[in-house]
């Protein structure tokens, strides 16, 4: 299913937005290309973003109805920041834009973004797992794995998704939004799993968002929603994190 961008101008509204959004969620397809970056998909990426914003005020109003009734939440590790220009700009802009490489940058499917993908993935997987020498483990072979991978992108340009791949797209929509999810459960170590998993509900939501823009619009639109997104989150913390 891809959002086609020559519909009328009215059809940007947020109740557009998240008929668009719902109906992708009941029937994830993967498009052939993103339709790229234009002034039409601009503004479509940002009622994406007003989007995410009302999807979130609710699970905000939630919490802070459940801490006036008592209920106490586990520290959230963003908040115990100390918060200068240069965090600031990594959790903004550079955090956001890795993140999105990661578990979102190979959903298109398409051999130019996957290959790489699963190049890095098994190098890392081999440097993790101990097959690699220690003495080996260093810059020269992440650096060979990158250029590895900028080449085979490079040559893999132009080839549509794999069938295989979308065939299980929603699949692969779903392990790309819970391991999204997932791995916030980071910021809140020391506390149970049954206790922190609804703390992720909105990383979960969030990452569904992305998704969303990443196989509809591109890779450039998943990264600034979120980076919209995190500049939101950061701005409430200084505003209300006393």
């Amino acid at each position: 299913m891809s959002d086609q961008v020559s519909r009328p101008a009215g059809d940007f509204g947020l109740p557009a937005t998240f008929q668009r959004f719902t109906a992708f969620l009941r029937r994830p397809e993967l498009p052939d290309a993103a339709t790229g970056m234009n002034a039409e998909t601009l503004r479509r990426t940002g009622m994406l973003y007003l989007l995410d914003l009302a999807l979130m005020v609710p699970l905000i109003l939630i919490a802070f109805a459940a801490e006036t009734l008592g209920l106490t939440f586990p520290d959230n590790a963003l908040e115990d920041l100390d918060f200068g220009p240069l965090e600031i700009l990594f959790v903004v802009l550079l955090v956001p834009a890795l993140e999105e490489a990661v578990f979102r940058g190979w959903l298109s499917g398409r051999p130019a973004h996957l290959v790489p993908f699963l190049l890095v993935a098994a190098s890392y997987g081999a440097l993790a797992g101990g097959m690699v020498p220690p003495h080996l483990a260093g810059f020269g072979i992440v650096f060979a794995v990158l250029i590895a991978a900028t080449v085979l992108s490079a040559m893999q340009q132009g080839r549509p998704p794999y069938p295989w791949f979308r065939a299980a797209f929603p699949v692969f929509f779903a392990i790309a939004s819970l391991s999204f999810a997932l791995v916030h459960l980071f910021n809140y170590e020391g506390t149970s799993l049954a206790y922190a998993l609804p703390l992720v509900i909105p990383q979960f939501i969030a990452g569904m968002i992305f998704g969303y823009a990443r196989v509809t619009y591109g890779l450039w639109s998943a990264i600034l929603l979120h980076v919209l997104h995190n500049g939101t989150a950061i701005g409430l913390i200084l505003i209300f994190g006393g």
